[in-house]
């Protein structure tokens, strides 16, 4: 094989790796205003409606209130609830939540608002920081912010997940701590 004929079957190879990579993008769908955000994430993501992640970078009191509740009060909430239904990934972008844009909320307000996201919470919805979005997406982590870490827990987690993040909060069972040693799953608290 000549020089020549070598660079070139170096690019073709190089090129097939290009292309795999470039096809090789995690699929994602974003509804709400924030278009910013939106064109930063197609730049590494590709947005499609058929995603089993949503990122929703704004979402207002009313949805908040309905979505806890179960319930929809308009299309976009019905977007979310069905995505939740539909067993989808759902990220709350933190910075887009209408109520935290407020800065004199009165301290009973702001313990009700919070309450209604500690029930998104339970429900499966992640609320990230609009920075910490990428990072959430392409890791392969999961975020625990409440209750227990159990054996039967874990072993749903470990189908998805290599490394579980969990809140200062959480309590771990003993076999759950045994299953994660076995199975090499890193238990980070935070």
């Amino acid at each position: 094989m000549n020089e020549q004929n070598l660079i070139e079957f170096i690019k073709k190879e190089v090129s097939k790796y290009i292309n795999l990579e470039n096809n090789a993008k995690k699929d994602i769908e974003v509804i709400g205003e924030d278009l910013l955000l939106k064109d930063e994430l197609q730049k590494k993501f590709k947005i499609s409606d058929k995603s089993n992640h949503l990122i929703v970078t704004t979402i207002g009191i009313k949805e908040i209130v309905s979505l806890s509740q179960g319930t929809y009060n308009n299309d976009y909430c019905q977007k979310i609830l069905e995505s939740l239904l539909e067993g989808k990934k759902i990220f709350l972008i933190e910075e887009g939540i209408a109520w935290r844009s407020y800065c004199n909320i009165p301290l009973p307000l702001r313990i009700l608002y919070e309450n209604y996201e500690k029930e998104l919470k339970k429900y499966g919805l992640q609320i990230s920081k609009r920075l910490d979005i990428e990072e959430r997406l392409v890791k392969k982590s999961e975020f625990i912010s409440q209750g227990i870490l159990d054996l039967k827990k874990i072993k749903y987690l470990f189908n998805s997940s290599k490394v579980i993040e969990l809140s200062k909060n959480v309590k771990i069972t003993e076999l759950a701590k045994e299953f994660a040693r076995e199975n090499q799953i890193k238990l980070l608290k935070r």
